[in-house]
């Protein structure tokens, strides 16, 4: 059975990557590279939970910042929030949030670009 809000988690985590890709300022790893990582330190789901932990995965792959977010679904409305934090100090460098009224998924992850867009 497929899980409905894990695949829109991706989708929204795919539209905020592409913000990034298609700013000449950023190279983004892909959450691939990042699932390869973790694999080869033998972490369990438990650790990668843990912001410490994603942060040191982020300077394992040479990032310079990483984007944490989240979203939260509660009828037709969509809360959602991102930061980006700078890897070496774990300071929350810029922070955006969106709430949306609308029960259109299109709508909700044109917000979730342009929350990413107030990150650059």
């Amino acid at each position: 059975m497929i899980n409905p809000v894990f695949e829109f988690g991706e989708f929204l985590s795919r539209a905020v990557a592409k913000v990034f890709q298609k700013s000449d300022k950023y190279q983004v790893v892909e959450r691939e590279k990042l699932l390869l990582t973790i694999e080869e330190l033998n972490l369990g789901t438990s650790e990668v939970v843990d912001e410490r932990t994603r942060l040191r995965l982020g300077r394992l792959v040479g990032a310079r910042w990483m984007v944490f977010g989240g979203y939260q679904i509660v009828g037709k409305r969509m809360r959602l929030e991102l930061r980006k934090v700078d890897v070496e100090t774990g300071v929350v460098v810029k922070s955006s949030s969106k709430i949306v009224d609308s029960g259109n998924m299109s709508v909700w992850i044109e917000s979730a670009k342009a929350a990413a867009a107030e990150l650059l």
